[in-house]
């Protein structure tokens, strides 16, 4: 099996906007970990999808039933008809053309279906700073991951969402101040050697500085930058149905 990318990240924005014991069909679930934790705060059933098997062996463990599909491709149908939410967390600034795949998706949802949509924020306060400064350096993860192949502002988020024929009920943010120091508390996590770099997320998800963080400090970021989404957030989070 190849080496596959580290996903254990809790989206606690996605959490909030999920509704307990529902039904979740996850396009681009990646390993799986989103949709575990799904199952175990929210006691939601979720089905996942995705176009890498060696990582959907991973997610096969995380989540109730898992399925083989490229969203890109023109055929691609979704594997079942019957659920709550349909997720799309993390994964259209990955495509190359993410309005075909969206249309084509949209299509296929009965009026009124509920989705849950992110999209990275490339206007936020980090990236102005660093484009200031001249520097726009793909990384490993975060806004600039080098496998990003589009980027979104508000105005563009919206935009995409808007010729998709769906409505926008609410748009919610993942804060961008503590996290933009995650690539130290990865370090800090990780071992030496770089041995442990895999599991540093997962420790730092354990870690009781972050049981603080999110009972007490990501509450307030989130109002914070919910007051200037286009420069505060890290990402979007649309909530919304079909019209």
């Amino acid at each position: 099996m190849n080496q596959v990318k580290d996903y254990s990240d809790i989206n606690l924005g996605v959490l909030k906007n999920i509704p307990n014991k529902s039904t979740v069909l996850d396009l681009g679930c990646g390993t799986g970990f989103q949709g575990g934790n799904l199952r175990k705060e929210k006691n939601c059933t979720v089905f996942g999808v995705d176009s890498n098997p060696d990582i959907l062996r991973i997610a096969a463990k995380n989540m109730d039933r898992v399925f083989l599909a490229n969203l890109e491709e023109p055929t691609f149908k979704l594997p079942i008809k019957n659920f709550d939410i349909l997720l799309m967390a993390g994964i259209l600034e990955h495509l190359r053309n993410p309005d075909q795949v969206l249309k084509n998706i949209v299509k296929q949802l009965k009026p009124g279906c509920c989705m849950v949509i992110t999209l990275p924020n490339i206007a936020c306060w980090e990236m102005r700073l660093r484009l200031l400064l001249g520097n726009f350096t793909y990384t490993p993860t975060g806004l600039l991951d080098h496998t990003h192949l589009r980027f979104f502002t508000l105005k563009t988020g919206k935009q995409l969402i808007n010729a998709t024929g769906l409505k926008i009920k609410k748009i919610d943010v993942t804060p961008h101040f503590t996290r933009a120091f995650l690539p130290l508390f990865r370090r800090f996590y990780g071992s030496p050697d770089g041995t442990s770099a895999n599991n540093s997320n997962s420790l730092i998800l354990q870690s009781p500085l972050f049981k603080i963080y999110r009972k007490y400090i990501y509450p307030i970021e989130t109002i914070v930058a919910g007051i200037r989404k286009q420069l505060f957030s890290l990402e979007f989070i649309f909530v919304v149905e079909k019209k």
